[in-house]
C-alpha cells in the first residue's frame, strides 16, 4: 500500500508568539506532512516572517495565502482545508506543539475504511510550555460506537484529522449557524466531526497527542464546564439556543437524507437520533414559550411523554433551570 499524504491545513492571526514551536513540531513528525497549506487572516505581527523564514527550510512544500480581508476564524480554517490537495486533512492551530507520532497515529486509523476521523487526547501547557494538566475529550477509545459519544459532541479541532471526502461531498457553505456565535455558520471542527460521527467512522485515542496551549488569547481553551453558569449567559437567549439546535437537527436530517442518495450508509439508529432531536427540542420551545407554573406542568409532560431520551438528564436539568431563572 502507497503511502497516504497528509496536508496540513494551518490558520494563522497574530500568533508569531509561539508559531515557531509549533512549526518546529511538524518538522519532527515521523510521517512528514505533504504540504503545509497556511492562511493568513491579516496579521500585523511577524507572523508571516516567520513563515516565510519556514517554508526556506521545511523539508516539505509550505504555501502561504494572505486574506485580502479579515474572515474569522472558522472560514480561514475552511478556506486552509479546501486548498489542501491530499487525501487527509489536518487542521492545525498556530500555538500548540505536535507530538512526533501525531500525524503517523492519524494515518494508521485513517487507512481502515470505516474511519473517517481520527482524534485524541492532549496534555494542557501555558505560555512557558509548562504542563498543566491533561485535556481528555472521551471516556471512550477506538472506533466509537452509537453509545459512546452524544452525536452533538465536537472534537477540537487541532486533533482532528479527517479524509478530504468529508469537504468535498458535503457543502460547508450550506452549514447551519454555529451554536455559540450566531453570525457564524457551524465551526469546522463541529461540522467536520458531526459528519463524521453520522457515517460511524470516529477514532478516538487517549494518547497525548499535542500541547494544547492555555493563554490569554485562546478562542476557546480547555475550561471545565458550568451548566448554571452555561444557563446564565445564555439566559435571555435560551429560546434562540433551543432554535438553533433544531435548525441544526433539521438540516442533519436532510444530509442524512442526501448522503443516502450518494451511496452513504448512515445507521438506523443516527437516522432515529436526529428526527427524535426535531422533535424534542420543538416541544422545548413550546415549553420555554409559556410563564411559570405552566412551563413547569409543560417540563413534566415531556418528561414522561418521552420528550427526552434515555441518556439525556442534562438537557432535562438545563430546561429546569432555564425555567427558574427566566
Amino acid at each position: 500500500m502507497s503511502e497516504k499524504r497528509v496536508s496540513i491545513a494551518m490558520a494563522t492571526y497574530q500568533g508569531g508568539a509561539h508559531l515557531n514551536k509549533q512549526l518546529n513540531s511538524l518538522l519532527a513528525q515521523e510521517h512528514l506532512p505533504a504540504e503545509l497549506v497556511v492562511c493568513d487572516d491579516g496579521s500585523t505581527d511577524d507572523t508571516l516572517v516567520i513563515l516565510e523564514q519556514f517554508a526556506t527550510r521545511a523539508a516539505f512544500p509550505v504555501h502561504i495565502h494572505r486574506n485580502q480581508k479579515n474572515i474569522g476564524y472558522i472560514e480561514n480554517f475552511f478556506k486552509a482545508a479546501r486548498l489542501c490537495t491530499s487525501e487527509y486533512i489536518a487542521f492545525c492551530d498556530q500555538d500548540d506543539i505536535w507530538a512526533p507520532s501525531k500525524i503517523s497515529e492519524a494515518v494508521s486509523a485513517l487507512n481502515d475504511p470505516q474511519c473517517w476521523m481520527h482524534s485524541h487526547d492532549a496534555r494542557l501547557i501555558d505560555e512557558n510550555d509548562t504542563v498543566k494538566g491533561t485535556f481528555k475529550q472521551c471516556e471512550a477509545e477506538g472506533l466509537l460506537k452509537y453509545n459512546d459519544i452524544s452525536p452533538w459532541n465536537t472534537f477540537f479541532g487541532f486533533t482532528c484529522t479527517f479524509r478530504r471526502e468529508l469537504l468535498d461531498q458535503f457543502n460547508s457553505q450550506q452549514r447551519p449557524v454555529d451554536l455559540i456565535d450566531p453570525k457564524q455558520r457551524l465551526a469546522h471542527d463541529r461540522w467536520i466531526t458531526m459528519l463524521a460521527m453520522l457515517l460511524n467512522g470516529v477514532v478516538h485515542t487517549h494518547l497525548p497527542l499535542a500541547d494544547y496551549r492555555q493563554h490569554s488569547k485562546n478562542i476557546y481553551g480547555a475550561r471545565k464546564r458550568n451548566i448554571i453558569a452555561d444557563i446564565k449567559k445564555i439566559k435571555p437567549k435560551y429560546r434562540e439556543y433551543l432554535y438553533k439546535r433544531y435548525n441544526i437537527s433539521e438540516k442533519f436530517s436532510k444530509i442524512i437524507i442526501n448522503m443516502e442518495k450518494s451511496g452513504f450508509y448512515i445507521s438506523n439508529e443516527k437516522k432515529h437520533f436526529w428526527k427524535r432531536q426535531e422533535f424534542n427540542l420543538s416541544k422545548r420551545m413550546m415549553m420555554i414559550d409559556r410563564k411559570m407554573p405552566k412551563s413547569l406542568i409543560y417540563l413534566i409532560k415531556n418528561i414522561f411523554s418521552g420528550v427526552y431520551g434515555v441518556n439525556e438528564n442534562k438537557q432535562i436539568f438545563e430546561d429546569i433551570l432555564a425555567i427558574m431563572i427566566l
